[in-house]
C-alpha cells in the first residue's frame, strides 16, 4: 500500500538523522534532523560540564519551507506572542522585525546518556513544537501554493492522544486503550489517502476485512475524523458520516413531542405562496436585496455565500441558451470544489433585467467586482447575510405564508424563514424537475459533497454535457410559465426547419414520467429519420418498403 510522504514521521523517515560527534576534550554534540508531514526541523545537544543539572542542553527548530531559515511565527502565534509581550510590558515591542523570540524553536534538555532514550526525548518535543506550530505553518504554505495532505496514520501522532484525554478523560484505561487500538486500525488502513478523501469502497472494505470490530472501530473513528477536521487537518465532510448513513443503521431514542413538532413542518411551500413570492422579487428588481431572496430561493445558496457572489461570476454565454454561476467552495485539506451550475429559467430573466438595469449607471467593468445582492439603496454595498435571514423570513409572511409555519422544532424564530426555502429547492428538485430518481445531481445543486469521486458510476457535472443535463432538468419546472391556450392540449409540435426538415417534439405528460409514444412514419427514397431525447431513448423500428419505393417505419416502445 503507497504511503504518503507525510506517513513517514520522525526518525522512521528515511531522510531524518541522527549524529553523535565527540571532539578531542571529549565534549559529545548530538545533532541531525528531523521530518513531521514534510516540514523539516533541525537540532542539536551539547554534553554539559561536570555539575550541571542536564546532562545535554540544545534546541530544536522548525525550518521554514520558504526561505531555508527558522520560521518566524505568523497569525495566531505571532499575536499570541505580542500580547504575552505587551502584558510583560517588554521594550522589544519597540524592535519586532525579526525578533528571535518570534522564533519557532523551544529548547532541549536531555538527562540521559542512551540514544533510544534521547531520541524518545526529540520525538516528543518535535509532536510538541509542530502543534503549538501548526498555524504558522499552514500559512506558510499557503502562500507558497502548497496545500498539506495529511494522512490518518500522520494526523494520529499529532492529535491522537490530545483526542483521548478530551473525550475519554475520565474513563477507565482499558476503555481508552480500546478507543486507542480502534483508531490506529482504522487509521492504518486508510492511510493510503489523505484523510478526509476516504472513499466509500475503502471503508467498506475495512468493514469486510474487521467484521467482528468494524462498527465499533469506525464509530470511534467518526469522532476523531470529526475532531481533527476542526483542527482543519482537513475540510471536506467528514466521510464516515456519509459511511453510517448510506450503510449502517441503528436504533436511537426519538422524543415523540419532537417527532411530533418536525412532522409538522412543512417540506415545501404551497404554489400559492410560491407564485405570491416570484412575483414578488421579479415587482422589485430595483432592490439589490430581492437578488439574496431569488439566489437561496432558485439556487438553494445559504446566506453566507449568497452574500458573497459579485457579477462577474454569472456566466452570460451566448454559445448556449442559458445563464450559469459559478459556484466554488475552498478547504485546507484537499482541492477547490466547483459547483458551477445553470440557473433556472427565472432566475436567469431575473439577473439578466437586474444587471442591465445597472449598466444604466455602472460600466461593466465596474459591475464585474460589484455584489449581486447588495443593500436596497446601494448597489455597491454587499448585503450582511444576517440581514438576507431575516429577509427570507419577512418576504415569506408578505407572500402569505402562516406564522406558525416559520416556528422552527426548537421554537425558535430565527433562521426558519431560510430553512424552509432551502426545504422547499430540495423538494423542487426532486418532484417538479424529476430528479429524485438522481440523489447525484441533486446534492450537487445543492452544493453538497458527493458520495463517491472515485467510483466508477461518478460523472461530472461541472463538464458541458452535464451542465446541460442540469438545465434540461431545471426547466421541466414550468408550473409559473404562462403558455397559449392553444397549446394546453397539443401532444407535440410540429416545426419546419430553415433546411426543409420535418421536426416532432414529443409533449411529456409530467418530468419525473416515462414519456411513452407510436408513431408512423412514411419516408421517401433517400429519406432519413433521427430519433433523439434530452435524457434517453429506447425503442424498436420496423420498416416495411413500398411498391413506389417509399419506406414505412413504425416506431414503438421496447
Amino acid at each position: 500500500m503507497t504511503k504518503y510522504s507525510s506517513d513517514l514521521n520522525g526518525f522512521n523517515n528515511k531522510c531524518s538523522i541522527y549524529k553523535r560527534d565527540v571532539s578531542d576534550n571529549g565534549k559529545i554534540r548530538i545533532h541531525g534532523i528531523y521530518y513531521i508531514n514534510g516540514i523539516l526541523m533541525k537540532f542539536y545537544l551539547n554534553s554539559q560540564t561536570t555539575g550541571a543539572l542536564f546532562l545535554f542542553r540544545g534546541q530544536i527548530s522548525i525550518i521554514s519551507p520558504a526561505n531555508g531559515q527558522i520560521l518566524q511565527s505568523k497569525g495566531i502565534n505571532r499575536k499570541n506572542k505580542i500580547d504575552d509581550l505587551k502584558k510583560k510590558n517588554s521594550k522589544v515591542l519597540e524592535r519586532l522585525g525579526q525578533y528571535e523570540g518570534f522564533n519557532a524553536m523551544s529548547e532541549l534538555y536531555v538527562n540521559t546518556s542512551k540514544d533510544d532514550e534521547i531520541k524518545a526525548h526529540i520525538d516528543r518535543s518535535a509532536l510538541s513544537l509542530f502543534a503549538k506550530f501548526e498555524p504558522t505553518i499552514h500559512i506558510v504554505q499557503k502562500e507558497m501554493g502548497v496545500v498539506a495532505k495529511y494522512t490518518a496514520t500522520a494526523a494520529a501522532t499529532l492529535y491522537l492522544e490530545e483526542f483521548l484525554s478530551k473525550e475519554y478523560g475520565k474513563y477507565s484505561y482499558k476503555t481508552i486503550s480500546s478507543k486507542r487500538c480502534s483508531i490506529r486500525r482504522v487509521a492504518a488502513f486508510v492511510s493510503s489517502v489523505s484523510m478526509g478523501s476516504e472513499t466509500q469502497a475503502l471503508l467498506k472494505a475495512y468493514a469486510r476485512k474487521h467484521s467482528r470490530s468494524a462498527i465499533q472501530d469506525l464509530r470511534t473513528a467518526k469522532c476523531f475524523w470529526d475532531f481533527c477536521r476542526k483542527k482543519h487537518v482537513y475540510d471536506v465532510e467528514n466521510p464516515l458520516d456519509m459511511y453510517f448513513e448510506n450503510t449502517v443503521t441503528y436504533k436511537r431514542t426519538v422524543d415523540p413531542k419532537e417527532a411530533i413538532r418536525k412532522s409538522s413542518e412543512l417540506t415545501c411551500l404551497p404554489t400559492e405562496i410560491e407564485r405570491n413570492l416570484k412575483q414578488n422579487i421579479t415587482s422589485n428588481i430595483s432592490n439589490g436585496e430581492n437578488m439574496g431572496l431569488l439566489l437561496v430561493n432558485e439556487c438553494g445558496l445559504p446566506s453566507k455565500i449568497a452574500c458573497k457572489h459579485i457579477w462577474k461570476e454569472v456566466i452570460y454565454n451566448s454559445a448556449v441558451d442559458y445563464v450559469a454561476i459559478t459556484i466554488q467552495k475552498d478547504d485546507t485539506a484537499s482541492a477547490t470544489h466547483d459547483y458551477t451550475r445553470p440557473l433556472t429559467p427565472f432566475a436567469a430573466d431575473v439577473l439578466t433585467k437586474r444587471y442591465r438595469l445597472l449598466q444604466n449607471l455602472y460600466t461593466d467593468e465596474q459591475l464585474r467586482e460589484m455584489p449581486i445582492v447588495s443593500t436596497k439603496n446601494n448597489p455597491e454595498k454587499p448585503l450582511d447575510h444576517k440581514v438576507l435571514t431575516n429577509l427570507c423570513r419577512t418576504a415569506l409572511i408578505q407572500a402569505g405564508i402562516d406564522q406558525n409555519n416559520l416556528i422552527t422544532v426548537s421554537s425558535k424564530v430565527y433562521g426558519a424563514g431560510i430553512r424552509l426555502l432551502l426545504r422547499n429547492i430540495k423538494y423542487r428538485l426532486e418532484h417538479h424537475c424529476g430528479l429524485s430518481t438522481d440523489p447525484a445531481a441533486v446534492r450537487f445543486l445543492l452544493q453538497k459533497t458527493m458520495n463517491d469521486t472515485t467510483a466508477e458510476s461518478y460523472r461530472s457535472f461541472t463538464c458541458p454535457e452535464g451542465q446541460t443535463y442540469l438545465y434540461n432538468a431545471l426547466k421541466r419546472d414550468t408550473r409559473f410559465i404562462e403558455k397559449p391556450e392553444s397549446a394546453t392540449d397539443e401532444e407535440f409540435i410540429k416545426e419546419i426547419t430553415p433546411d426543409g426538415k420535418i421536426e416532432y417534439t414529443i409533449m411529456p405528460e409530467a418530468p419525473d414520467k416515462l414519456t411513452s409514444f407510436k408513431a408512423k412514419l412514411l419516408v421517401k427514397p433517400g429519406g432519413r429519420v433521427e430519433i433523439t431525447g434530452l435524457q434517453e431513448v429506447t425503442c424498436s423500428t420496423k420498416k416495411v418498403v413500398e411498391k413506389n419505393k417509399h419506406t414505412r417505419i413504425t416506431i414503438e416502445p421496447d
